[in-house]
């Protein structure tokens, strides 16, 4: 009975929603300073380009916050604009001003006039007709450095650091869909992560514990995962405690790349340049008596598209997997990474004083669907659904600790080839 319901019950919700949208509306593109910042949800009504909140945020490094039930407040470089939903009027640093339109609820966004914020926060508008593009241009420096000026200090600075310790945290939020529009949740999945790491010669030793959620029933609700990883051997630590050896089953030089790309804060200033994606400065800020720079990286899957496709790409090549077997992972791969929707924002906090990149801040999320039968072996039960949608949330933050001291390495000298 669902599966006839659904067809209807969606034509339904399409047409209530193209019924609701502006008659006028018309979808425009955003540039920031010559790049296209495609995550950005943006249009036209009326003439008046809105944007969303967050996107504005994310593209300009303002710090957004709640100011009430019906108010929202953005704060960067000593301005603070307030806004309050279906009005025009707004706060200026405490003088009131006119909106051009009214902010307005869609969803979970909140849209404001482009042109307002842009021109308040200090950005150069144009309007590209042919291509219906806004064009956002803004040179911003902090004590006389550019952004890019910035993110050379830091990378050069790390480079200048072969070892430390690193501790993090992260907490997922994950939610899937059936075919039939059944529901599941699975919220608080949290994992801690210490560890050392030497960049020359590589070495790499981490802990990483999985909290799970109680209402799972899980008998152990806690996985902890210990490995040790030198250019050429990985470690794994048994559950009774003795280790396991095997060859590092990727070359060295990937397995540095996706370090550095993936699990290493110190050169994640160098990979905000490598991987493009949209940049920008937040306000410096002090922790635990340390003076910040802080920097947004945002990115969606167009800027991470073809970099993952790179690294799926080696890592399937070194995989003995048969022709046939290959070519249909491969497949599968191009086509999630073809229909899959995500926003990062890494905020990195970089030291005024040692230009360290010291602590990160993450906040990802990923909608992806999954098709089975494309994965199954064999012909899949009516009764199993075809497809599943996964919707994960992830914010955790990483930071970085005792930067030059000796790297300890666990004792692993009675270590077991794991084919034994």
């Amino acid at each position: 009975m669902k599966r006839k319901l659904l067809p209807t019950m969606l034509f339904l919700l399409v047409f209530v929603f193209i019924a609701a949208l502006p008659a006028t509306a018309e979808e425009i593109k955003l540039n920031l300073n010559g790049q296209p910042v495609t995550f950005a949800d943006i249009y036209m009504e009326n003439g008046v380009t809105m944007i969303s909140l967050n996107s504005f945020a994310q593209v300009s490094g303002v710090n957004l916050t709640s100011s009430g039930s019906n108010a929202l407040s953005l704060t960067k470089n000593n301005t603070t604009l307030i806004l309050t939903l279906g009005k025009k009027d707004a706060v200026l640093n405490g003088k009131t001003i006119q909106l051009p339109a009214p902010p307005v609820k869609s969803g979970d966004e909140t849209f404001v006039s482009l042109r307002s914020l842009a021109d308040i926060f200090g950005y150069e508008v144009k309007w590209n007709k042919e291509k219906a593009t806004v064009e956002l241009a803004i040179n911003e420096t902090k004590d006389g450095m550019t952004l890019q000026d910035l993110l050379v200090k830091a990378s050069q600075a790390a480079q200048n650091i072969n070892t430390y310790a690193l501790n993090g945290n992260y907490i997922m939020n994950i939610t899937i869909i059936n075919d039939d529009e059944q529901q599941m949740s699975i919220n608080g999945l949290t994992t801690t992560m210490t560890g050392q790491i030497q960049q020359k010669p590589l070495q790499a030793y981490l802990i990483q514990r999985v909290e799970f959620p109680e209402f799972l029933g899980l008998e152990d609700s806690q996985l902890v995962t210990e490995t040790y990883m030198t250019e050429d051997k990985m470690y794994i630590k048994s559950q009774d405690g003795s280790w396991t050896v095997q060859e590092m089953p990727l070359p060295a030089e990937f397995w540095q790349q996706q370090q550095n790309l993936q699990s290493n804060p110190l050169e994640i200033t160098t990979q905000m340049t490598e991987l493009g994606g949209t940049l920008s400065f937040s306000d410096n800020t002090t922790i635990d008596g340390k003076d910040y720079y802080v920097v947004n990286a945002t990115y969606d899957m167009d800027d991470l598209r073809s970099v993952y496709s790179q690294v799926f790409q080696q890592v399937m090549s070194s995989m003995p997997y048969q022709t046939e077997d290959y070519e249909k992972i491969k497949q599968v791969i191009e086509r999630f990474l073809e229909n899959a929707k995500m926003n990062y924002l890494y905020k990195s906090f970089i030291n005024k004083e040692t230009f360290l990149s010291e602590k990160g801040q993450l906040d990802m999320k990923l909608d992806f669907t999954i098709d089975l039968s494309e994965i199954a072996q064999e012909e899949l039960s009516s009764e199993i659904p075809q497809k599943l949608q996964m919707k994960i949330d992830l914010q955790g933050q990483f930071n970085i600790i005792d930067a030059g001291k000796p790297f300890t390495a666990p004792d692993v000298k009675d270590a077991v080839p794991l084919s034994n």
